[in-house]
């Protein structure tokens, strides 16, 4: 067995395993490999020190030993480290979204504001092209009506 699955075997972290292996209270082989020494524990050899610490406490006053502490202090600070982790990555998360959020209020803003612009150039283009076809119409509307006056002087009409 590997040191991370004595540790989660025995409910303590894989540094105090490391520790009951350096002190000898815990047997195990060595083994080099490209990212140091690892050590292997046999089934024996654990059932061996599980026998010897029969229980987390070490004395009948109820006081945890000095290794029971620390394991349970550094489980303590991995926890606290995975739940500032967290708070962090959701920190940024929530960075992350808000700052699409703001970028897509100021794309709909310019959105927006083009809109408006374009509004107000079609109105000004309407407002032209009627302009431009009243003064069509008045000046048919003139000339029909001088074409009349000249038909009626022509015929003597008045």
């Amino acid at each position: 067995m590997e040191v991370k699955d004595v540790a989660n075997r025995l409910s303590v972290h894989p540094a105090s395993v490391r520790r009951y292996i350096r002190s000898g209270r815990l047997k195990a082989t060595s083994v080099e490999s490209p990212h140091g020494i690892r050590y292997n524990i046999s089934e024996e050899d654990l059932h061996e020190f599980e026998n010897q610490v029969s229980s987390p406490r070490s004395q009948g006053d109820g006081e945890f030993s000095d290794d029971r502490l620390h394991d349970l202090q550094m489980r303590v600070d991995e926890i606290k480290e995975q739940m500032s982790q967290e708070e962090r990555q959701r920190a940024d998360a929530h960075e992350v979204v808000m700052a699409k959020i703001d970028g897509l209020v100021r794309m709909m803003e310019m959105i927006k504001d083009s809109v408006e612009e374009l509004n107000r150039e079609v109105s000004t283009m309407v407002d032209s092209r009627v302009k431009e076809r009243d003064q069509q119409l008045i000046y048919a509307m003139k000339a029909m009506t001088n074409s009349d006056k000249k038909r009626r002087s022509l015929f003597g009409r008045a």
